[in-house]
């Protein structure tokens, strides 16, 4: 029996195999934690390299030695595939196909392995969508919150459970905290194989957590479905939406979301013009190495002034940017300064509940306690 989700399903079919004692089994699989628990189970976990490349190379070659000149880059190719037999199988399928096996194409296809993969709807795609459309409906957005990070990104729990809280994701539970709440659906989706557990504290407990690159293209590809999120990846991608008279960038954000996610360095060169009223959540991972001038970014303040989310910790910048200060709205904010002071205003948030900082902070006003205070 494959792919039982509740046990339910099963509790329904064991009445029509009664145990004969004649020495027969039932196998079954699962991706949900919860279920097996209920069996004597055997949990599955990632192959490593070595188990990687053995399935890989015997489904390519079958019987025959894999030739030397493509050993390395077939191993290259099963590693990226991070231990999971499904996406093995959909890329081997692809390259035992492929004839000749030349080395140029091979290179090609290292590149690009999970497009490949993703691209192949039947083995793939349809596969793994199965996991989220039978996710509850309060866990579906949790999930989907996954798109706004990078590929391969370790995502700190105490930030991420912020994060949702601030969304309006996690709803009250009895006497429950808030925080306990969504550990608990974090939990949820770490049992049911869609998040995995990164690091952990020396108490036990999960202190990071991330998903697996060909989950990661799920997320995002469900993300856009569902209007949840909208990416801009690249400064090419920004550039080609148009320009004004004087070389300055409208950014091509479409109407339907609510969340932004940036990853293309824009700052200091967005049209005066630019507004985006309807933008609650903004998210930016740039590359940047030099700290980035507070007036580059005082676009956020004239264009999302109606932010609740607003995070900018994967970039530096030398002075804390006070057009900020002026987003009455905000719930959540993450800032990451070099060689800059808070000011006494941060206290004028009126809703900010989580203020994470980080780099050099040479001035932490008294004035900030008391938007705790409230």
């Amino acid at each position: 029996m494959d792919d039982i989700w509740d046990i339910e399903a099963w509790d329904d079919f064991r009445r029509y195999f009664p145990d004969d004692y004649n020495g027969s089994r039932i196998l079954f699989t699962s991706r949900v934690l919860d279920v097996s628990r209920h069996f004597r189970s055997h949990p599955l976990r990632f192959l490593n390299e070595d188990e990687s490349w053995d399935l890989f190379s015997k489904r390519v070659f079958q019987e025959e030695n894999c030739p030397t000149e493509l050993m390395e880059i077939g191993k290259q190719i099963a590693k990226k595939c991070q231990g999971l037999p499904l996406a093995i199988v959909v890329i081997s399928g692809l390259l035992k196909k492929t004839r000749p096996k030349t080395l140029e194409w091979w290179r090609h296809v290292a590149k690009r392995v999970s497009s490949y993969i993703v691209s192949d709807r039947d083995q793939y795609v349809d596969t793994l969508a199965l996991s989220y459309n039978h996710l509850p409906h309060h866990l579906k957005s949790c999930y989907l919150y996954f798109s706004a990070f990078p590929e391969d990104y370790e995502i700190l729990v105490r930030k991420l459970v912020s994060l949702w809280i601030a969304e309006g994701f996690i709803h009250q539970i009895g006497q429950r905290l808030l925080e306990d709440v969504a550990e608990g659906y974090l939990m949820d989706l770490i049992d049911r194989s869609l998040v995995l557990v990164v690091r952990r504290k020396s108490t036990g407990g999960i202190k990071s957590c991330g998903v697996h690159d060909l989950l990661h293209d799920l997320c995002l590809k469900k993300a856009e479905e569902e209007n949840f999120l909208q990416q801009i990846c690249w400064y090419e991608e920004v550039s080609s939406s148009g320009f004004t008279a004087d070389k300055q960038l409208f950014l091509p954000i479409a109407a339907k979301q609510r969340r932004l996610c940036v990853r293309s360095r824009i700052f200091g060169g967005i049209s005066s013009e630019f507004s985006a009223q309807h933008i609650r959540t903004f998210f930016y991972f740039g590359s940047e190495k030099n700290p980035i001038p507070p007036k580059d970014m005082s676009f956020i303040e004239r264009g999302f002034n109606l932010l609740t989310v607003l995070d900018l910790s994967s970039i530096s910048t030398s002075h804390f940017p006070y057009s900020i200060a002026r987003l009455a709205l905000l719930r959540y904010l993450a800032i990451k300064g070099k060689k800059f002071h808070l000011p006494d205003n941060i206290s004028e948030f009126q809703y900010l509940e989580t203020l994470f900082v980080s780099g050099e902070v040479y001035y932490l006003p008294t004035s900030v306690w008391k938007c705790w205070e409230r």
